[in-house]
């Protein structure tokens, strides 16, 4: 499609349907449904079906296409959670990616950014939803995140989270804690991660904990009580990144102090008050 915007220009364009709607068996149009429409095709990338990089850090890390149909029930908004949900935060959300994409030049009128979040809102439907049946599965694996009645939950930290590897690790999206989704007419959630201990004989190297998730990637941490930490704090998870490769998602030095800097390639300082802040 064509699209006209407020600085009057003009320019091929995509519609949100193009990457949040896909059709039902019978050919009718799921509004709001994450979309197996391969945007990388046409710009040159390999994301593959329902996948897209939306960051501007120049690294390669394409994530699923997000269902809108659960935004009404999400308990906060954007990837770090720290939006309260409502629908002027939604409208407040929507008019800030609007601005953003076309790189802060123009801003839309808040009529329109209030009817999109209006419209977005509304796929949710407008009654209140009954309790999602919970199975012993669920209950097991997913219930202590997705505890809401619809599915959702509160921020949580990102370690537990078990999702996409990009998400975590993207500079630009790298933050301490998630929002669990409301989980209403959505996949049930990846598994709780294994926990374990790193210890080689002699005890050359060791890892306080290691997060096995899915696909046998790995997330390293150490926790130390000093007010800061140093690259050398580091050198076990240095040590485990170099053994494992790709399946090394990320490593955590948890410290007593309060700032947040990356240590080493895929390797993070943090408060350990992160945790639960």
């Amino acid at each position: 499609m064509w699209a006209r915007y407020a600085d009057g220009t003009t320019e091929p364009a995509l519609s949100c349907a193009s990457c949040h709607a896909r059709p039902d068996t019978a050919g009718r149009l799921l509004h709001g449904a994450a979309s197996d429409f391969d945007l990388g095709a046409l710009v040159g990338e390999a994301w593959g079906p329902g996948r897209v990089d939306v960051t501007t850090d120049g690294e390669e890390n394409p994530v699923a296409m997000p269902d809108l149909r659960a935004s009404r029930h999400q308990r906060r908004l954007h990837h770090s959670g720290n939006l309260y949900n409502s629908l002027g935060a939604l409208a407040v959300r929507l008019e800030t990616l609007l601005i953003t994409a076309r790189a802060e030049a123009v801003r839309p009128p808040r009529e329109i950014a209030f009817a999109l979040a209006y419209y977005v809102w509304s796929l949710g439907g407008d009654e209140e939803p009954a309790a999602l049946p919970r199975s012993p599965v669920f209950h097991d694996h997913c219930g202590r995140c997705h505890f809401d009645v619809t599915g959702a939950g509160d921020v949580v930290p990102v370690l537990m989270v078990g999702t996409d590897a990009a998400a975590g690790a993207d500079s630009h999206r790298r933050v301490a804690g998630g929002s669990p989704s409301a989980r209403r007419g959505l996949p049930a959630c990846p598994s709780r991660p294994r926990m374990y201990h790193v210890r080689t004989e002699g005890g050359r190297h060791e890892v306080d904990l290691l997060l096995e998730l899915s696909g046998h990637r790995v997330i390293g941490i150490e926790v130390k009580a000093a007010a800061a930490a140093t690259l050398h704090d580091a050198r076990h998870l240095e040590w485990l990144r170099d053994q494992l490769g790709e399946r090394f998602v990320h490593g955590l030095v948890m410290h007593a102090g309060p700032r947040m800097f990356e240590l080493s390639d895929r390797i993070t300082a943090a408060p350990i008050s992160t945790l639960w802040s």
